[in-house]
């Protein structure tokens, strides 16, 4: 059994276009440690699977868009490829979780930031991990 670490982001409007960071307390040792998944909905509750940008791929597995962490020091802030929506999005679930290595302890990973990129949308937020749970891949 591994763990995955779960964040839930409302941001404080709708938005199309945002970018995310977060920091690990361990050592990230090499790209595919391990994986950000999203989970995007629309103001209905609706899933959102159109969204696009370079460094985001698509997995039937996890039925979402994910992307790989780099290789990085504990501490260091990941700042993750930007994301963008074809519709407004109102919650996002993100999940970090192990990849290619399921030693890496994912429960270390710090507050994810949240940085809206609409020219009309607030500024940053901190999201706090509401939930580290084991799961059996």
């Amino acid at each position: 059994m591994t763990k995955r670490m779960r964040f839930r982001v409302d941001p404080d409007v709708p938005v199309r276009r945002w970018q995310m960071a977060l920091t690990f307390g361990d050592d990230v040792p090499h790209s595919k440690s391990a994986v950000v998944v999203v989970h995007p909905r629309d103001p209905d509750g609706e899933p959102i699977h159109s969204l696009r940008r370079e460094g985001w791929f698509y997995s039937e597995r996890f039925d979402a868009n994910f992307a790989y962490l780099p290789a990085s020091p504990p501490g260091q802030e990941i700042l993750l490829p930007p994301q963008e929506s074809d519709v407004y999005v109102s919650e996002i679930e993100v999940e970090v979780r192990p990849f290619n290595s399921p030693q890496l302890d994912v429960t270390t990973v710090g507050p994810l930031i949240f940085l809206p990129m609409d020219d009309d949308a607030p500024t940053e937020t901190t999201v706090a991990a509401y939930l580290a749970e084991e799961i059996d891949d």
